[in-house]
């Protein structure tokens, strides 16, 4: 396509997002790029309008796209946002209004690592203050995406941030948030959860107790990290990284070593669980004998 044949089929995108008669009709692979040039063009203009403007055309991209196909169009405004060619108010149409809660909380977590400051913990801050002041308690499925997009970061000076967030969330979605997963275990993920299963005893909460519990175990069966636990440190925001890695991993361990980390205050826990005890199995799963 020529210089000249872009540039038009450009424009003719950025009017398509203020012709919703169209929106029905029109391939959804087009609405989609209608979208990203309107989040571009926001961000530019930082007119509150083109907020209103672009609400109900992500309604209908959520209404005639995939879940795969957002997180392809969501990658694409977080490659932006990191080249810093657009801020981090262009995620927040996946944040506020997309119903799956994968995609919430992956434009959570990557909105947490894209927020500038002179604070290094600015984003997950703001991020956490998006979900427990601008998302309403009714909105339980996008405020427990969100906290599982910071959850997920997985560095602990997120967790210390997070404290008992569960509790501004009703037993279903805490359970939504007890089963957080992206494969990699974080030595703060795994200390949060014996933080909660804590909480939960104090709470006499056997049913959420049993939840954490069973997601504490199942972690050591996740193999992204090399079957291993890692304690990480995310550079915030990402661009911010002097050696050119977001992500730093401190200190590994096998699931063998960090059990035997963690083994007093499993059986700190053990020894307070009510009947029918669980943590046997969990002991069982990080190689510990209860």
């Amino acid at each position: 396509m020529e210089s000249s044949e872009r540039d038009q089929y450009i424009a003719e995108l950025v009017a398509l997002a203020d012709e919703p008669g169209r929106w029905d009709d029109t391939d959804p692979e087009a609405l989609r790029q209608a979208m990203y040039l309107g989040l571009m063009r926001y961000d530019i203009t930082n007119d509150p309008a083109e907020v209103f403007r672009l609400i109900p055309l992500y309604r209908v991209v959520v209404k005639r796209s995939t879940v795969e196909e957002r997180l392809e169009l969501l990658g694409h405004v977080v490659e932006a946002v990191e080249e810093q060619v657009s801020s981090g108010n262009a995620l927040m149409p996946f944040i506020m209004i997309d119903p799956d809660r994968y995609v919430v909380s992956s434009a959570a977590l990557d909105l947490a690592v894209t927020i500038p400051g002179d604070d290094p913990l600015t984003g997950p801050r703001e991020v956490l203050r998006i979900a427990l002041e601008e998302v309403p308690d009714v909105a339980q499925t996008t405020r427990a995406a969100i906290l599982t997009g910071l959850l997920l970061l997985g560095d602990r000076r997120v967790m210390a941030l997070l404290d008992r967030c569960w509790e501004r969330l009703d037993d279903a979605h805490r359970g939504v948030l007890a089963s957080a997963r992206s494969g990699l275990v974080a030595a703060g993920m795994v200390d949060y959860y014996l933080d909660w299963l804590d909480d939960c005893i104090e709470d006499g909460n056997d049913g959420l107790f049993g939840t954490v519990a069973a997601r504490l175990a199942r972690m050591t069966l996740e193999n992204a990290g090399g079957g291993q636990v890692i304690e990480v440190e995310r550079a915030f925001p990402v661009w911010s990284a002097s050696d050119g890695q977001p992500v730093r991993d401190l200190q590994t361990w096998s699931f063998e070593e960090y059990g035997r980390v963690i083994e007093p205050r499993l059986r700190d826990l053990l020894a307070r669980e009510s009947e029918p005890k669980v943590l046997p199995m969990v002991m069982q799963m990080w190689r510990l004998e209860a």
